[in-house]
């Protein structure tokens, strides 16, 4: 994880549904990030209340067309208690980017990547993002939409903190892989590059697919089937042997 975080514990409340509240409080025992202190002083039923209910309404529409009203009325508090604990629909909005961000980062971090073959390991993890995404399906659709259709509305910052765990992630994607199983008359280092530069290119025509369907109904399954084929073609191409694998 980055310097940036490590400092701070995470407390996250999951129900049976998936839903969740979030404080985040440092070292010194003083909370923080961007959230209003009378909104953290909120039980924790009441704060995942209020957050499932701006989820929810953020994930369903863009952010100009989100209402306040329906907020509101979801979460069962009147608009003047809205914009006490968050000052503005701005605040608010980013308010719910950083805790995303932040849970996306832990949540990351908890993954299994001892898998060495490459391909696998991507395969494993997009399992695991795939499952991550429908215990969590209101932050994920939240996420799913600013990311592909509103990154015009993100800040400089967090604009750096995505890219920065894009980073992290590739990194702990390729350390200790088993290198081996790659064809012995291509470059490895030229393999690893014409694979990334193979996913990286596919991840980016699989948003152009997402529709505002897939993001309310938080399923993307035909673009994750498409992604395992995808990564069995790689496999063809790249490896010494391909054998069946989960």
């Amino acid at each position: 994880m980055s310097s940036k975080y490590r400092h701070l514990f995470l407390w996250i409340a999951v129900d049976h549904i998936g839903q969740y509240v979030y404080n985040k409080i440092d070292q010194g025992g003083q909370r923080s990030g961007i959230m209003n202190e009378a909104f953290l002083k909120l039980d924790l039923d009441k704060q995942e209340k209020i957050l499932n209910a701006c989820f929810k309404a953020f994930s369903k529409h863009s952010y100009k067309l989100t209402s306040t009203n329906e907020i509101i009325e979801a979460a069962g508090i009147s608009k003047g208690m809205l914009f006490y604990y968050f000052k503005n629909k701005k605040q608010l909005f980013h308010s719910l980017i950083d805790l995303a961000i932040s849970f996306s980062e832990e949540k990351f971090y908890e993954q299994d990547f001892s898998e060495r073959d490459f391909i696998t390991r991507i395969s494993r993890l997009t399992k695991q993002k795939a499952e991550i995404m429908q215990q969590f399906p209101d932050m994920s659709s939240f996420l799913t939409r600013v990311f592909t259709q509103e990154l015009e509305l993100l800040t400089e910052d967090e604009v750096k903190r995505f890219e920065q765990l894009k980073v992290d992630a590739m990194e702990v994607y390729y350390k200790g892989i088993d290198t081996t199983l790659f064809r012995d008359d291509l470059d490895i280092n030229t393999i690893m590059i014409m694979i990334n530069d193979a996913i990286t290119g596919y991840e980016e025509r699989m948003k152009l697919r997402i529709t505002d369907e897939m993001i309310q109904n938080n399923n993307y399954d035909v673009l994750f089937e498409d992604f395992e084929q995808y990564l069995n073609n790689l496999r063809k191409i790249y490896y010494k042997e391909v054998t069946s694998h989960d």
